[in-house]
């Protein structure tokens, strides 16, 4: 698929606007997809959502095509709700610690609307803990079943 790299909306821009941490559930939020490699259907494949933080974008602050900016014209959009994001999970095999998944606007220079899916271990948000892979695959699975694809 062709890509070329386009100018950033000014809506995008953050232009010093602070970060608004408060989500309604039914916020949509938007992710880019690769069709080739992450889509079987009309599902997305849990493939698309390895990352821990996950990057997303947030309704209020885009329209859905802006997760394609500057240079993934081509790719697919997934679509999900701030409600759809599991809001715990706690390993399988009986261990005490809980994982908690929430969303947090994490505004960029270029992209005010970025925000983040980010899990927290027993209520402690580190950058460096990601849940075990048991939790992280039941994460992916689903919220895959939750994603609608735009295109």
């Amino acid at each position: 698929m062709a890509t070329s790299v386009r100018e950033r909306p000014a809506h995008l821009l953050r232009q010093g606007r602070p970060v608004v941490p408060q989500f309604e559930p039914g916020e949509p939020l938007y992710r880019r997809y690769d069709p080739l490699h992450h889509r079987r259907g009309d599902r997305l494949l849990p493939a698309a959502l390895q990352s821990f933080p996950l990057s997303v974008n947030r309704g209020r602050f885009s329209q859905p095509e802006d997760v394609l900016f500057p240079d993934n014209f081509g790719w697919g959009i997934a679509s999900f709700k701030v409600m759809d994001v599991p809001e715990w999970l706690a390993p399988e095999s009986g261990e005490p610690d809980r994982y908690d998944f929430r969303v947090t606007h994490a505004p960029e220079e270029d992209n005010y609307a970025h925000s983040e899916v980010c899990s927290f271990k027993n209520g402690c948000f580190d950058l460096d803990v990601n849940p075990p892979r048991a939790v992280r695959k039941r994460f992916r699975l689903i919220l895959c079943e939750r994603i609608v694809l735009m295109c």
